[in-house]
Formats: C-alpha cells, sequence, structure tokens
C-alpha cells in the first residue's frame, strides 16, 4: 500500500503522551502509533455501524424463521450464476490484486472518478 505523509501540530502535553506510548507500548515510531490508534478508530467505527444495523434490524417488525426452508425459498429466488471463463480470470486478477494490497475502498474510487470528470478551470494565456 502507498504510503504518504501527514504533518499534525500537537500540544506539548500531547507530544509528551505519544512518545510515551512508543516507549512503554513497543511502537517503533510514532507513525506506528498513531497508525494503531487509527485502525482501532476505524475498526469501532465498523463495530458501531454493524451494531446500529442489527439494532435495526431487530426494530425492522415481526421476526420470520430463518430455516433451512427459508434459505431454499431465498436460493430459488436468487439462482446461481456460473462465471465465463473471462469473469473467472478477472476475478481470479482481482483476488490477487487484493492478496498484494494493490485495492482502493469504493469511498476512494468515486473520489477519484469525481477529480477525474470535475470541470478544469481555464489557465491564463501567457503573452
Amino acid at each position: 500500500m502507498e504510503q504518504t505523509s501527514l504533518n499534525v501540530s500537537l500540544p506539548k502535553s500531547l507530544k509528551a503522551h505519544v512518545e510515551q506510548q512508543v516507549r512503554e507500548g513497543g511502537y517503533s515510531t510514532p507513525s506506528e502509533y498513531v497508525r494503531a490508534l487509527l485502525r482501532e478508530d476505524k475498526r469501532q467505527k465498523a463495530e458501531q455501524k454493524l451494531e446500529a444495523m442489527l439494532l435495526k434490524g431487530l426494530r425492522s417488525g415481526k421476526p420470520i424463521p430463518a430455516d433451512s426452508a427459508y434459505w431454499k425459498a431465498k436460493r430459488l429466488r436468487f439462482p446461481v450464476e456460473i462465471p465465463t471463463p473471462d469473469e473467472l480470470q478477472a476475478i481470479r486478477r482481482g483476488e490477487a490484486a487484493i492478496r498484494r494490497g494493490d485495492s482502493i475502498t469504493l469511498d476512494e474510487l468515486r473520489r477519484e472518478e469525481a477529480l477525474a470528470h470535475r470541470p478544469r478551470r481555464a489557465r491564463a494565456k501567457i503573452a
């Protein structure tokens, strides 16, 4: 994964806290500590989102039994499609790219697409 830099200004007390965490927490650098904090924040946000979705599901109405008959009926409504050889090859290439870390999130793709299609400002002509 490509890495970029981000400079953050901290008050002395927070800088001292980060340095203490690096020393005591087994981190190699302040950057490693901050990355760990960001990963944990991402994990917590995903967990909160999942919990909210589960609660929404619980409150969505009368529960129905999800037994084997229910899932059989679901599978009949949505038949399995067999991918073509070209589609299988594309799937394998995509899986390999993900394993290598050569992937981006859907949000990142949308951001790139938005930037690529935004109107460009006219450049001033040099006389």
